[in-house]
């Protein structure tokens, strides 16, 4: 069996449901587009996930899985391969670092749209833009695989791709400008309240040394510059994706907090929106490491998620 060439199909397979999906929804089948855009969207991942290792596509629980990994080894002749399914798949890039790991309702939405429509209970209520979705999720994976122009992958359809990426890039930077202004409003309106040496001291309290390990998770926090007020707020990171003998490792952001505007931001969208979407070193403003070498090694081998702690204790 010849591996490279079966999980090689991967990569044409997407783009040619990415196609379709598009030319679905041209005609106003929204079922197709749904269907196809799901499919599209699993084997692209797939495609990725491969790239970087085939054994990342095994299943991890049930029956014939110790044939499968003899079979992706080139150790045993075989038709067929099961794999795992779509939301593993986004799981494991997530684990990665390729996709954002804080919470995607949307991209669930979508994939249990492409179910749905296989089971024929697919219903879509609009409550999101499975467009953008669809477009902006297989950018982020096309960045990840970097085989592959975008040109090449949605062929006719790349103008609507390009306009649609424009409309939700232009949406997020409204929201985020929003979100700051807010944040202000709320810190000058907190300064006008005290006495100027009440908000110092209340800055001093709050913004020394935010980085430690938050109780009771497995979640690091970081010090960061709040792109609304200034002052010290804490970025919320995973476990480590990336780990480097001697040199401290390197995590994804899933949440930022300031606790003196009382600044948020809990998407992918916010988080890139403030320039804080890529890896970080695990490290405090004087350049110390946040974990050791041994903790980070324990974290990389049994994360358990983190990012959706309840911070309003510290504020």
């Amino acid at each position: 069996m010849d591996v490279n060439r079966i999980f090689g199909e991967l990569f044409p397979g997407a783009r040619r449901f990415a196609q379709s999906a598009l030319d679905a929804l041209s005609k106003d089948d929204e079922e197709v587009f749904l269907l196809h855009a799901g499919v599209s969207i699993e084997r692209l991942a797939k495609a990725v996930l491969a790239q970087k290792s085939p054994f990342l596509l095994l299943e991890t629980k049930g029956n014939g899985n110790e044939d499968a990994l003899f079979q992706i080894a080139g150790l045993e002749q075989s038709k067929k391969i099961r794999t795992i399914g779509a939301a593993s798949a986004i799981a494991r890039l997530k684990r990665l670092g390729v996709l954002p790991q804080t919470k995607d309702p949307e991209l669930d939405g979508l994939i249990e749209l492409r179910n749905g429509v296989a089971h024929l209970t697919a219903a879509h209520d609009g409550s999101f833009d499975a467009l953008a979705k669809f477009v902006g999720t297989s950018t982020t994976l096309l960045t990840a695989w970097g085989r592959s122009g975008p040109e090449h992958y949605w062929g006719p359809h790349y103008g609507l791709v390009e306009l649609t990426l424009s409309e939700v890039g232009e949406k997020a930077a409204r929201h985020f400008s929003r979100l700051i202004e807010q944040a202000r409003y709320r810190v000058a309106q907190r300064a006008q309240a005290l006495p100027q040496t009440a908000m110092e001291a209340l800055l001093k309290e709050r913004s020394v040394n935010v980085a430690l390990t938050w109780p009771n998770s497995r979640t690091v926090l970081l010090p960061r510059e709040c792109p609304a007020c200034g002052n010290l707020g804490a970025l919320l990171t995973g476990p480590p994706v990336l780990i480097t003998s001697g040199k401290p490792g390197e995590a994804v952001p899933q949440r930022f907090v300031c606790f003196i505007c009382d600044l948020d931001l809990r998407t992918p969208e916010e988080l890139a929106s403030a320039g804080m979407d890529g890896r970080v070193p695990l490290v405090k403003t004087n350049g110390e490491r946040v974990l050791t070498e041994a903790e980070e090694a324990l974290w990389h081998q049994f994360p358990d998620g983190g990012g959706d702690e309840d911070v309003s204790s510290a504020r």
